[in-house]
């Protein structure tokens, strides 16, 4: 007889996917970090959530590097679709900086 906390007593070998406890989308096994009470969570979410926990609710963007790194291991598609629309503000964002608009000089009044 198995003990009762054993998953594997319904006869399934599946293991289910690790979910982060603050966004609910899938942590690969590879970059699985915990929080304080031993939950799987995104190093990125956590991180996040105790910037905002301390008050400092700084907005940290990731780099558009680090966004297609995860785009392109993406496999369901509605993670990959939001993932996609935050590179393209990322790649914007990041274009914008390198190219700031310039300031249009006032009218000199002779």
């Amino acid at each position: 007889m198995k003990p009762p906390h054993d998953e594997s007593a319904d006869g399934s070998s599946d293991t289910p996917p690790l979910l982060c406890r603050i966004c609910k989308k899938p942590v690969p096994i590879e970059t699985a970090r915990t929080d304080s009470d031993g939950k799987t969570v995104h190093g990125d979410c956590y991180a996040q959530e105790i910037n905002h926990r301390d008050g400092h609710a700084k907005q940290e963007k990731r780099s558009w590097s680090a966004i297609a790194k995860e785009l392109s291991q993406e496999q369901d598609t509605r993670n990959f679709d939001e993932l996609a629309k935050e590179l393209i503000e990322a790649l914007d964002q990041a274009e914008a900086e390198r190219h700031p608009p310039m300031q249009k000089k006032p009218d000199r009044a002779d």
